[in-house]
């Protein structure tokens, strides 16, 4: 990474429908900078900026804010899940926010400062030990929720995997 970019989201965080919002936008051969900008998506002249920065963070757009495949397969009218209600769309879309790197923070929090910390780098005996710690009502919650999540999760997200590559 040459530099790192901490703003350009102008103090906004990506809200639930913005993706979909900014890949339709952009479908419809709309610019960002145009000036009915702030009417064709509703919002007001940051947020656009907002909506811009994250569509490029989450790589539904490409520098040329042409749409990426990834942005295709999610929200097209037949996409897998455009209005992002599965869980390993969310997951896909937060592996790209840190590889992109276009959004430093999360490069930074997620590969280089958990590889100083041992809090992110939990071993399959550290979770079982967690789990112990953290009992509700006589039932470990890793225990009670991770088995029946994970599989759903890991059997859902293998459409993906080409992806990530």
């Amino acid at each position: 990474m040459d530099s790192f970019k901490f703003s350009g989201h102008e103090t906004f965080a990506c809200r639930h429908y913005w993706l979909k919002k900014g890949y339709d936008f952009v479908a419809h051969q709309k610019k960002f900078t145009a000036d009915n900008a702030v009417v064709d998506l509703g919002v007001g002249k940051n947020m656009v900026i907002s909506i811009h920065y994250w569509l490029r963070a989450f790589d539904i757009i490409d520098d040329k804010d042409d749409l990426t495949d990834l942005a295709q397969c999610l929200f097209s009218d037949d996409g897998w899940d455009p209005f992002l209600e599965d869980e390993a769309t969310l997951w896909l879309l937060h592996y790209k926010l840190q590889k992109k790197r276009y959004a430093s923070i999360y490069y930074i929090i997620f590969s280089e400062l958990r590889k100083q910390f041992d809090i992110f780098c939990l071993t399959f005996a550290g979770l079982i030990s967690l789990s112990a710690r953290l009992l509700v009502n006589g039932t470990s919650l890793l225990k009670a929720n991770a088995s029946t999540a994970s599989c759903s999760l890991i059997k859902r997200s293998t459409r993906f995997l080409p992806l990530l590559l």
